[in-house]
């Protein structure tokens, strides 16, 4: 990808999170919580439940260096942008994967399941807890310079 190509995706991508980010907030008010079919822990915890979603799904691309717009490495940038994550993947924005779901599935699909979406959104209803230490995964380590690469 030139770096020209990469300047107009990178342009795209912040024009799409400043709209969610308006509708986000829009729509807060009349928010409601995911259908109760979806299984979600009692109580969800970023340490636990929801850093392990972010890591996977989110940080290769939301890492300095990146066209995220914002790192998502730590409880604090995720939980500044809690509301935003919740919508833009309720409505499956984020992760940006055009590929629609069928049969054949991709290699490192970067789609969200529905019980992942379910836990994002429960931890945000639930206050955005941070939860035990000790239940944190190590973060994502990526090769400086390689640009969408996946974590090492």
């Amino acid at each position: 990808m030139t770096r020209a190509s990469q300047s107009v995706f990178g342009f795209f991508i912040l024009l799409a999170l400043g709209s969610v980010g308006v509708a986000a907030r829009h729509t807060a008010a009349t928010h409601q919580s995911a259908p109760p079919s979806k299984v979600v822990p009692s109580q969800v915890t970023f340490n636990r439940d929801v850093a392990p979603i972010v890591f996977r799904n989110c940080a290769q691309c939301h890492h300095p260096g990146e066209v995220g717009p914002f790192p998502l490495l730590s409880y604090a940038d995720v939980k500044s942008h809690g509301r935003q994550i919740a919508f833009v993947t309720s409505k499956r924005i984020m992760p940006p994967w055009l590929p629609e779901p069928g049969e054949l599935k991709f290699a490192d699909e970067l789609r969200l399941s529905d019980a992942e979406i379910a836990t994002i959104q429960a931890w945000v209803d639930q206050g955005e807890i941070e939860g035990n230490p000790a239940d944190h995964p190590p973060p994502p380590v990526f090769t400086a310079g390689c640009s969408w690469a996946n974590p090492t």
